[in-house]
């Protein structure tokens, strides 16, 4: 539904850079790097309380569907935005993302 606005890239935006403050605040992830300008998103994890703890309980391979939780909400932007995942740290020692504006 919220793909079907125009505005639906500022909304994927404003909440990048807000789960990033929220994040460096709260100590739950770990960046290596965070970049935004108007049109891209890009950041490298390291570490990320989630995926320690599936590791800490022996489930590490779980993290992969909290993981897709980010691929399925971009899913529903296919108009506004391009989500590349590069790697998920379920399976390698980063998650790696790239978010895109798609324009007309």
């Amino acid at each position: 539904m919220v793909d079907c606005f125009p505005f639906a890239w500022a909304i994927a935006h404003k909440w990048n850079l807000a789960e990033y403050k929220n994040r460096l605040r709260d100590g739950s992830i770990t960046f290596d790097e965070f970049q935004a300008d108007a049109d891209h998103v890009s950041d490298r994890i390291n570490r990320c309380m989630y995926a320690e703890m599936f590791a800490f309980y022996g489930i590490r391979e779980l993290c992969k569907i909290f993981c897709m939780t980010d691929i399925q909400a971009y899913t529903n932007l296919v108009r506004h935005v391009r989500f590349v995942r590069h790697s998920d740290l379920s399976d390698d020692d980063c998650c790696r993302d790239d978010i895109y504006r798609l324009k007309k």
